[in-house]
């Protein structure tokens, strides 16, 4: 355990609107957000100990962008979709002598994409389908390590069963 682990302190704030029909068949909302933390806590890997994650402090970090989400209603089936760009920096992150002031944070993407279907048949049979792009992030304090954007596609179908109480 690091018993020099402090809590984190974070304020933030959002300020969006929506766009909705009354029938609820459709809606999109837009979203600014913006936040600071003290004492901001990540989670790390000490060679000596593979497979193990520890935690430390990171000093100030700042998170701002926009989230616009949104979805559509046809007959059975719905589209949705949501996108989101930040930026995620240290403000304040000094480690081992190492300044780590105006990098990323680690394992947070600039960018997230999201489209998806979901269609309902009249007997509760559902097919989803489901796309994601992930931008690129990266992998240390430092920002040496960079992975690349990528995609993600995902299929379910499934089947939904009311149970009642007799």
């Amino acid at each position: 355990f690091n018993k020099n682990l402090k809590s984190q302190i974070n304020m933030g704030f959002e300020l969006g609107f929506s766009l909705f029909d009354t029938q609820k068949k459709s809606n999109i909302d837009l979203v600014y957000f913006k936040s600071i933390t003290n004492d901001e806590i990540l989670s790390y890997e000490d060679e000596k100990f593979p497979n193990q994650k520890f935690y430390n402090n990171a000093g100030k970090t700042e998170r701002n962008g926009i989230e616009i989400t949104g979805f559509y209603t046809l007959n059975r089936t719905i589209i949705s979709s949501s996108y989101s760009l930040g930026n995620y920096v240290f403000k304040e992150f000094v480690e081992n002598n190492f300044n780590y002031k105006g990098n990323k944070i680690p394992g947070i993407p600039n960018d997230i994409f999201t489209l998806s279907i979901e269609h309902k048949t009249i007997n509760e049979l559902f097919l989803n389908l489901n796309f994601k792009n992930i931008g690129a992030l990266y992998a240390n304090n430092s920002n040496t390590i960079k992975i690349d954007e990528f995609n993600t596609f995902n299929f379910k179908i499934g089947k939904e069963f009311k149970l009642s109480r007799s």
